[in-house]
């Protein structure tokens, strides 16, 4: 078998790092809307990095860390049967953060929906969930790639 190329090792290196990265940035963006005489008045409230957001975006570094490990791991042994493992880390990744998009209403209830008489609070996904996603497909899609 042939010894990986350092060039994949590298990519995976560094997807894994913006997974890390990743899950410090904004994954929920609460925001006001209202509308009245035609016109559409927006707010934003607030904006909260998946660290602190829930549990499900606390395990996020974590896996990310794992993946780290692995390639590095891999890269040392010239093994690319241990790089291809990280994929494991991605796949719980996305599984995490597709549980954080199913429970993105509690973020609703944290961001005090309580306080609003009129008008409606949007909750939605903020950029670094989106860059989360991103990166454990392509961390999935890089770690099982094989060179011909």
């Amino acid at each position: 078998m042939r010894p990986p190329s350092p060039g994949w090792g590298l990519a995976r290196l560094a997807t894994a790092a913006v997974l890390l990265v990743s899950a410090f940035l904004p994954w929920a963006r609460a925001s006001v809307r209202l509308e009245g005489f035609g016109q559409v008045l927006a707010r934003e409230l607030a904006a909260e990095a998946g660290v602190n957001v829930d549990g499900t975006g606390q395990v996020i570094p974590v896996f990310a860390v794992v993946a780290i490990v692995m390639i590095v791991w891999g890269l040392l042994a010239r093994d690319s049967r241990i790089g291809a493992l990280a994929a494991v880390p991605g796949l719980l990744a996305l599984f995490s953060c597709l549980i954080f998009l199913l429970r993105l209403d509690r973020f609703r209830e944290e961001a005090g929906a309580g306080r609003l008489m009129l008008g409606g609070l949007e909750v939605t996904a903020g950029y670094g969930w989106y860059l989360s996603v991103a990166s454990s497909l392509l961390l999935i899609g890089l770690s099982l790639a094989r060179r011909a």
